[in-house]
């Protein structure tokens, strides 16, 4: 028992309840998270907080994470002790389970380099938490958040479909990041205006009725 509340006390004190941990690098700058080709999300222009804090989920734990955000702390020496809110846009095929792909400013706020491959610590989070979390902060709250990993459930409030459009109500489509549906309300598409879309199963479609 002492050695249970001896780790649980630990875990507190890194400021991240850390569920996963792995490798933090980056891919593109603020504002350019289509740099590398139109994000796998199908995300337009995001709110300032996210166009600038934004990352890659590896392909493992990516199905289901399009606009769900990450707590995330540096384990590296140079890491301020701060944990920061990343939202994921994008998915990287290369990187390893627990590993995330950043933006260069998200990064270097985490780890103290903006381009390097770096340890890091995260969770899942609430994207409307504070931006960035100290580890004293951290730790007197961390008792009270539920980790929602790998959740199969759709994160798609903090996407605006163009006006007419209506959020898709098929989870696993929208976990796959088809979040906005057609005019005609028969298919869900990867962009907020329309574009590289996927039928509705029939199911699907009962739900609109």
């Amino acid at each position: 028992m002492r050695v249970l509340r001896f780790a649980l006390a630990m875990l507190l004190a890194c400021g991240v309840a850390a569920a996963y941990t792995g490798d933090g690098t980056a891919y593109s700058a603020a504002g350019q998270k289509d740099a590398t080709g139109f994000n796998a999300c199908g995300f337009g222009k995001l709110d300032p907080q996210w166009e600038r804090m934004y990352g890659a989920m590896n392909a493992d734990q990516f199905p289901g994470s399009c606009g769900k955000c990450v707590r995330v702390k540096g384990t590296d020496s140079r890491a301020s002790g701060e944990s920061f809110l990343v939202m994921i846009v994008d998915e990287c095929p290369e990187c390893k389970h627990g590993d995330i792909d950043f933006s260069s400013a998200a990064l270097e706020a985490i780890t103290g380099y903006s381009w390097d491959r770096k340890g890091i610590s995260w969770d899942w989070a609430d994207c409307s938490g504070d931006s960035s979390v100290s580890s004293q902060a951290a730790s007197s709250d961390a008792t009270s958040s539920s980790s929602s990993s790998d959740s199969s459930s759709s994160s798609n409030d903090s996407v605006q479909c163009d006006a007419g459009r209506k959020p898709c109500p098929d989870s696993g489509l929208a976990g796959r990041g088809f979040v906005c549906m057609n005019h005609e309300e028969t298919k869900c598409c990867k962009t907020t205006n329309g574009k590289r879309c996927t039928p509705l199963n029939n199911g699907s479609r009962r739900l609109l009725k």
